[in-house]
């Protein structure tokens, strides 16, 4: 159990600053959720977004893959559109999104919104390990 505890520590004092790919984020205008920082943090998280059309429908996928130790992973998926192309989520119309108080390991949560025609879309997950900082990933801007 020891070796265990000193492996682990490793991991996070090492590889963890230097995998970690999604961005903090400053202000999550959709974290609508009740929130307790005091809930369970765990060590590592690893979130995919996915995001496709289907049956007349854009959809956004979020899928909780990995999850090291007991943690609370709130969770928003967002889809944005816009009639031209940007890669500025910011700069694009909001179209709908879904949220959970906790996606656990191996879980998904879906957001989709009815398609209105041909248009450049987006989506963005926000999620927040316990107590840890705001974090999000966006998909590429594609054309549907």
């Amino acid at each position: 159990m020891k070796k265990l505890l000193i492996f682990l520590g490793l991991v996070v004092l090492f590889v963890l600053p230097f995998s970690a790919k999604a961005k903090e984020v400053v202000e999550p205008e959709f974290a609508t959720l009740n929130v307790d920082d005091s809930d369970e943090r765990g060590i590592f998280i690893q979130v995919s977004l996915t995001m496709y059309f289907e049956d007349n429908k854009v959809k956004a996928v979020a899928t909780n893959r990995f999850a090291l130790g007991p943690t609370t992973l709130y969770t928003v998926v967002v889809i944005y559109s816009s009639e031209t192309y940007t890669e500025d989520v910011e700069q694009m119309t909001f179209e709908g999104y879904n949220s959970t108080n906790d996606l656990n390991m191996g879980k998904s949560l879906e957001c989709s919104v009815d398609y209105d025609g041909p248009k450049y879309w987006c989506a963005r997950v926000r999620y927040k390990n316990g107590g840890d900082p705001w974090k999000a990933e966006v998909t590429g801007t594609e054309y549907f």
